[in-house]
């Protein structure tokens, strides 16, 4: 998932929460004044992982492996599994741009879209994927049932919502079922 329309905003440095597993692309909840991965299809979001770094605000790709070796980092999917104690020891952050529901994602389905009614259609519900909730749940669609997310029209005349200019199964998506700042979930 990766923003495509969004207003210009300070990112936020959030600690991932002991023992959670956060990837760039993931969308976020707070959760006991940290963050994790919103990967159930009931999580409100709160913002988008752009990036994951040291507590000194270094990018985990260039920092010393001594101040995240508690975790694990995956370089190739940048993905971080925070060992327990990461709140009070390491202390490794996701880089967060917060949601306010204005901006526009574009986001992987799961499967070709528009196997399920909607799926390749402005104006429909659509959840994360959650076994990897950097992608879409391309079969759990829906006309009327507000999920996470709601797909949008792309601009080009066509009624779709694939994104244009990745095209196959990326589609452009606005959130909806976004936490309010400040709130735990």
């Amino acid at each position: 998932m990766k923003l495509y329309k969004a207003r210009n905003v300070e990112l936020e440095k959030w600690v991932i929460i002991g023992s959670g597993t956060v990837q760039v692309g993931d969308p976020v909840k707070i959760t006991a004044a940290s963050v994790d991965a919103a990967d159930a299809t009931t999580d409100l979001m709160y913002g988008l992982c752009v990036g994951i770094v040291d507590a000194t605000g270094i990018p985990l790709e260039v920092a010393s492996a001594a101040n995240f070796s508690d975790g694990t980092y995956t370089t190739s999917t940048q993905e971080y599994a925070a060992a327990a104690d990461n709140a009070t020891d390491k202390m490794v952050c996701a880089l967060v741009h917060p949601f306010d529901g204005t901006e526009t994602l574009t986001a992987l389905a799961d499967a070709t879209i528009g196997t399920t009614t909607g799926s390749d259609k402005p104006g429909y519900y659509i959840d994360v994927l959650t076994s990897d909730s950097t992608k879409l749940d391309e079969s759990n669609t829906h006309a009327s049932n507000v999920l996470q997310f709601v797909t949008v029209d792309n601009g080009t005349g066509k009624n779709s919502c694939q994104n244009p200019v990745l095209g196959g199964n990326w589609i452009l998506v606005k959130p909806r079922e976004v936490q309010v700042p400040g709130a735990q979930g």
